[in-house]
């Protein structure tokens, strides 16, 4: 009796096993979607306005919207996200001039969606660089422009020049 139920938890825990680990990776790999945040789009002297993707999304596709709402193309912004590499990957030194911003990377199982109204295309003010921030939420700040973009990977309705990118949790 003993030597079955030593089997039969062997069994389990080797058939359980690659399920398990799945679930782990996808844990693991997930980062919290700034797609459902929400902020204030109360102008402050001196500082970029946030802007929530639910209002970039309709900014992008709502011309109504985007005319009652023209202060988030007229005045800085900074929206948060994840960086994606676009059409430049990041140099030797983890710099680029070009890149994705979106609401939620994926995580292991499932890539980013690339929606048109979950992407931006950011270029760097100038020539500038910026560090790339893999699978870390930031804040991109920078003037948006309703100029849609699209290749044979997605359609971006906003594009942004941006003047910085930092990190979302050290400039809340």
């Amino acid at each position: 009796m003993r030597d079955e139920r030593v089997l039969l938890t062997t069994v389990l825990l080797v058939a359980s096993a690659p399920a398990v680990g799945s679930v782990v990776l996808i844990m693991v790999s997930t980062h919290p979607s700034m797609l459902y945040q929400r902020f204030s789009h109360t102008i402050v002297a001196d500082a970029p306005m946030p802007v929530d993707w639910t209002s970039l999304e309709l900014l992008g596709e709502d011309e109504h919207f985007a005319n009652e709402h023209h202060e988030m193309l007229d005045a800085p912004v900074r929206v948060p996200g994840y960086m994606l590499p676009s059409d430049e990957n990041p140099d030797e030194h983890g710099v680029l001039s070009r890149f994705l911003l979106v609401p939620d990377p994926g995580n292991w199982l499932h890539p980013p969606h690339l929606d048109p109204g979950e992407v931006i295309v950011v270029n760097m003010e100038g020539r500038g660089k910026t560090r790339f921030y893999e699978g870390k939420a930031v804040w991109v700040a920078g003037r948006l422009a309703r100029e849609p973009l699209k290749t044979r990977r997605f359609l971006a309705t906003l594009q942004m020049t941006a003047t910085s990118v930092q990190l979302f949790a050290e400039s809340k």
